[in-house]
């Protein structure tokens, strides 16, 4: 989902993780928890609440949205048209089909 490098983003990680959903786990120790579906979901959802990703998501699913959410995410990236195109396939499969 989100890469983590650097110790002090896997300590981040764990303050955040841990009062969020009030447990005892320790990312910094055991980094590989991240690989994990679970917990990499739950990164995701701190980078995505942390930068109100949600207000610009809430706006649409055009290419404008898409582009201005994975510019925070990673604004060097070369796959703005693939994130687009496979929020679009999502969308087509109805994956959301309780959101939008």
């Amino acid at each position: 989902m989100l890469q983590l490098t650097g110790k002090s983003n896997y300590i981040s990680m764990k303050t955040k993780h841990n009062n969020l959903w009030n447990a005892s786990v320790d990312f910094v120790a055991t980094p590989d928890l991240l690989l994990q579906p679970k917990f990499a979901v739950r990164s995701a959802l701190i980078f995505w609440l942390e930068h109100q990703l949600y207000k610009k998501a809430d706006i649409g699913a055009n290419r404008m949205v898409t582009d201005s959410i994975t510019k925070v995410i990673n604004s060097k990236t070369t796959s703005y048209s693939e994130r687009h195109d496979n929020l679009t396939d999502l969308l087509k499969r109805k994956v959301f089909k309780d959101v939008f």
